[in-house]
């Protein structure tokens, strides 16, 4: 659902002239000529985006959804309820930013959309599908993922070592390439700019996972929007974005679009030759915080012991082999903090 400017300055005045604003207590809104979903809907957006104050209710016909009670009116709802309407119309045409991720990575997206937002002020749109807020209850989500790619201005497509192959995560890329978006891929979660391959490697790829990166990546996005932004602090970001997701059974690290696997569900796939050790394999594991050691085969006890495991070099889909150097196989083990 698209949102009127007309109807936020609608409900913005009507909280604004209500005198039990500021007390606490939820305000009833009727605003001549609009439904209740309606209503509700731009009340959400209006809340999102920091102009009104509010809590969050249970709507019995929706219950997993919460509304949004309106309480008040804020200083930036304010500010925008005194812009000149054209100037106001101009602001909520920009079409915005749409962020592609995967949903074990939501939350990573919902702390780069606030804080777009905080850079960029309330009017910005931020697609995330995830956020309860970009697609209504009851809408179809294919039909309003495929409205969102088309009319962003910026894609910001999530990459990680887990959402670096999924198919939706290219098929949205793609989509807002031919739309003509800025589509800007971004790495987090220990995934390297190296380790992207074709297509998006043919674009300017960002990291979450430096503070001079993100910034550089709110640049984009104001170029690309033609807006001015306030300086914002990206290091609670950062520091979120360079963490390692937990949960996916996989251990390790990225290396030449495989995975040097520490830990992992590899046995499910079929094994293959023995792939060759190179300095290569050592030096990611190390980066990746890891000490790597070469085994002797028949004499594994001691080194297991230690605490170390067998490296596989994997896909993660259907392969996966043991690096060997001879009598010698590569094992590694977590440094210690």
């Amino acid at each position: 659902m698209r949102i009127d400017p007309t109807l936020c300055r609608a409900i913005l005045a009507a909280i604004e002239a209500d005198p039990d604003a500021g007390g606490g207590q939820i305000l009833d809104l009727s605003i001549e000529g609009y439904d209740e979903k309606t209503i509700a809907h731009h009340v959400k957006y209006l809340w999102e985006t920091n102009m009104i104050s509010g809590v969050e209710i249970t709507c019995m016909t929706s219950p997993c959804v919460p509304e949004i009670g309106p309480t008040d009116i804020t200083p930036a709802g304010r500010a925008f309820l005194v812009q000149d309407e054209a100037e106001t119309e101009a602001a909520m045409d920009v079409n915005g930013v749409f962020i592609s991720h995967i949903t074990e990575e939501k939350t990573t997206a919902a702390i780069l959309k606030n804080l777009l937002q905080e850079a960029f002020g309330g009017n910005i749109r931020v697609f995330v599908s995830s956020d309860y807020v970009s697609i209504s209850g009851g809408e179809l989500w294919f039909h309003a993922i495929l409205k969102g790619l088309k009319d962003c201005a910026v894609l910001i497509v999530l990459l990680s070592p887990d959402s670096l192959d999924r198919r939706w995560i290219n098929f949205e890329a793609g989509v807002g390439i031919g739309a003509e978006a800025k589509v800007i891929p971004v790495v987090v979660h220990g995934l390297e700019i190296s380790d992207v391959g074709h297509p998006l490697c043919n674009l300017q790829i960002r990291s979450l996972q430096t503070a001079d990166n993100a910034r550089a990546l709110l640049n984009d996005v104001a170029g690309a929007l033609e807006q001015d932004m306030k300086t914002v602090d990206v290091d609670a970001l950062v520091t979120f974005a360079a963490q390692r997701m937990a949960g996916t059974g996989w251990v390790g690290v990225e290396w030449a679009r495989q995975f040097l696997a520490v830990e992992g569900p590899v046995h499910k796939f079929q094994k293959v030759d023995d792939q060759q050790f190179v300095r290569e394999h050592a030096e990611a594991l190390k980066k990746g915080g890891f000490i790597p050691h070469q085994m002797n085969r028949s004499h594994r006890g001691p080194t297991i012991s230690d605490g170390y495991k067998i490296v596989y070099l994997t896909d993660k889909k259907t392969y996966y082999a043991e690096i060997t150097n001879g009598d010698l196989i590569l094992t590694a083990k977590p440094e210690k903090k």
